[in-house]
């Protein structure tokens, strides 16, 4: 049987991973729990939360083969795709980012 993996499954495990070894805390599965209600109940739009930006930052550094810091439009769209962020969360990036088109 084939299962269907979320793209952002990945990043969201290494975000909360991350936090568990930084937080280190006594109760585990207390801390899931709150760790993914809080998540669940985020304001943030779906797209923007840390492990997606983080898988996405990731995914510029390797696109960036000259090290510019500079990639398309279009590069930036496919890659926030990659990492399950929708068309609304690259438009709200770039206004965050003050981006200059």
């Amino acid at each position: 049987e084939q299962i269907v993996i979320p793209p952002n499954l990945a990043d969201i495990l290494k975000a909360f991973t991350k936090e568990v070894i930084r937080q280190n805390p006594d109760n585990v599965i207390d801390f899931s729990s709150r760790y993914f209600a809080r998540l669940a109940q985020s304001d943030q739009p779906e797209g923007l939360h840390s492990a997606n930006l983080i898988a996405l930052r990731g995914k510029l550094a390797l696109a960036d083969l000259q090290q510019t810091g500079e990639v398309s439009y279009d590069v930036l769209s496919a890659l926030c795709d990659e990492v399950g962020m929708g068309q609304d969360d690259v438009e709200r990036m770039l206004k965050l980012g003050d981006w200059q088109g």
